[in-house]
């Protein structure tokens, strides 16, 4: 016979997820709802906790909260029963072969997250300047700095990392980016691009990688900070001479706010300023974006090739004037 419920103690302790955890699922996913006592404290049932433990062995094998949070019981055994089989069936067979520097990217990956989970900032700085050498900027950028923060956007999702830990990575990175960039003196009359985060997306690690690459492909570049008015972008276009705009969604929480936010600014800005949007929180959006006239970019590579186009096309331009 099924208890009248169990307090968030007990949940903890039989599922292995922290009470931190547990409350995050509970309100940004509903992946359970318990009911409450008289005095508003949670109660959860024995179906509750399964599904609890269900998740969290899922997230062990990979999974995002968000993409299962939603599933009945039954289908979450399903897929951790057709994950650990495969698992099994793969197991001491490695899929991909790595070589020495590709095990230094992991090596260096694997620290910088535990660093930032643990709030070691200066260690976390001299870990990117380590890995800056051995690296090189680009393979830095798009083998370690991206992957890192895809790695620390899932743990902001799951609810295992706190709100003052992602701050920190911000910070860390806004100063190490910054001073990568002052390696760089684009030309006078080099294409300039205007970066930021549309109003209410304050998460601005794609927007600070965004930036840095533009000025490693020459470019003279504005980074705004995140959370700008469509408006306020706009004043700063105009009184740059922007080439090109490029907005950062990291997240998957964007709404029909930040949505709405990109096409007033799409229609505000210049004709002659392209609108770039990119980050993994864009996906739901992709069709409607393309459809404003914005150009969407999957990843880093993609923003890095565009602006190499249109260096290219610049200095074509300028030989046959």
């Amino acid at each position: 016979m099924e208890s009248e419920g169990h307090p968030i103690r007990v949940v903890s302790r039989r599922t292995g997820l922290s009470p931190h955890v547990i409350r995050v699922w509970e309100k940004r996913y509903q992946a359970v709802v318990p009911a409450r006592t008289s005095k508003n404290r949670r109660l959860y049932s024995d179906e509750d906790i399964r599904k609890l433990s269900l998740l969290s062995s899922l997230i062990k094998e990979g999974r995002r909260i968000g993409d299962i949070a939603h599933l009945p019981i039954d289908e979450l055994e399903s897929m951790l029963a057709e994950d650990r089989a495969a698992v099994a069936q793969y197991s001491g067979t490695p899929l991909i072969k790595r070589e020495d520097g590709d095990r230094s990217v992991e090596g260096h990956l694997e620290r910088c997250i535990q660093l930032a989970i643990n709030m070691e900032d200066d260690e976390l700085m001299a870990e990117l300047v380590e890995a800056h050498v051995q690296l090189g900027e680009i393979r830095l950028m798009d083998e370690l700095i991206m992957p890192m923060l895809e790695r620390i956007g899932e743990l902001w999702e799951q609810g295992r990392l706190r709100v003052a830990e992602e701050h920190l990575v911000s910070a860390t990175l806004r100063t190490f980016l910054g001073n990568l960039t002052m390696n760089h003196s684009p030309a006078a009359d080099s294409p300039h691009m205007t970066v930021t985060t549309p109003e209410g997306h304050v998460h601005e690690y794609g927007a600070l990688i965004a930036a840095a690459v533009a000025v490693s492909e020459g470019w003279r570049t504005s980074y705004m900070g995140p959370s700008l008015p469509a408006e306020e972008a706009v004043a700063a276009i105009r009184t740059k001479g922007s080439t090109a705009v490029a907005l950062s969604i990291v997240f998957p929480e964007a709404s029909s706010r930040v949505l709405d936010e990109l096409k007033r600014l799409a229609r505000l800005v210049p004709a002659s300023c392209k609108v770039i949007v990119g980050g993994s929180g864009i996906a739901r959006f992709r069709e409607q974006l393309e459809e404003a006239g914005m150009m969407v970019l999957d990843d880093m590579k993609g923003l890095r090739q565009r602006l190499r186009t249109v260096m290219h096309d610049k200095s074509v331009r300028s030989i046959r004037s």
